[in-house]
């Protein structure tokens, strides 16, 4: 009896087509800082608190947003994520009060069905160009739920280092 070989070349030619596909990443930077494709997709608490820790339920638009409210001389920037045209995730990016040098990304989102392909690292890849072109820092900073296993797991895979921690966040940080 012949080995069945059909699921085996489609799943050949799946992969073939994603690995092109995955460049197809672009880049959109929020001017107008709309948040409304993360009130659409962060709809429970736990995709909000991977997203923002300190967030709760519903989604508050203005607080959110207020975020980006600049004090003094930080900056922020929001970009989404798009893939055939199509949104499929977030970043923001934000110095801190007293110097350019220090950068979190914040509101790291990807849509459910693009986690686990490799689009999580392009998006990290790309944010630290945007870090890298918007200001001027040698490392930069994120928060992590402490229970988010699997985005604290993958931060560190792609070079993030834990710096602190208490019951909420785990601080990471990479350098550039």
């Amino acid at each position: 009896m012949a080995a069945d070989t059909s699921n085996f070349s489609s799943c050949i030619k799946v992969y073939l087509a994603y690995d092109v596909l995955t460049m197809a990443l672009t880049l959109e930077e929020n001017l107008e800082i709309d948040l409304s494709f993360l009130q659409k997709e962060l709809v429970d608490l736990k995709s909000i608190q991977a997203v923002n820790p300190n967030a709760s339920l519903p989604f508050d638009y203005g607080l959110w947003k207020s975020f980006f409210n600049l004090k003094h001389d930080t900056k922020a920037y929001s970009y989404y994520v798009r893939f055939n045209d199509k949104r499929i995730g977030h970043f923001a990016l934000k110095s801190s009060r007293d110097t350019d040098n220090n950068v979190f990304i914040c509101f790291v989102y990807l849509k459910e069905e693009f986690r686990g392909k490799g689009f999580a690292k392009n998006l990290i890849r790309m944010a630290e160009e945007c870090v890298g072109l918007k200001f001027n820092a040698l490392e930069y900073y994120l928060n992590v739920n402490t229970n988010n296993e699997r985005a604290i797991a993958f931060y560190e895979k792609v070079g993030f280092k834990k710096t602190s921690q208490d019951s909420l966040n785990i601080q990471m940080m990479k350098r550039l």
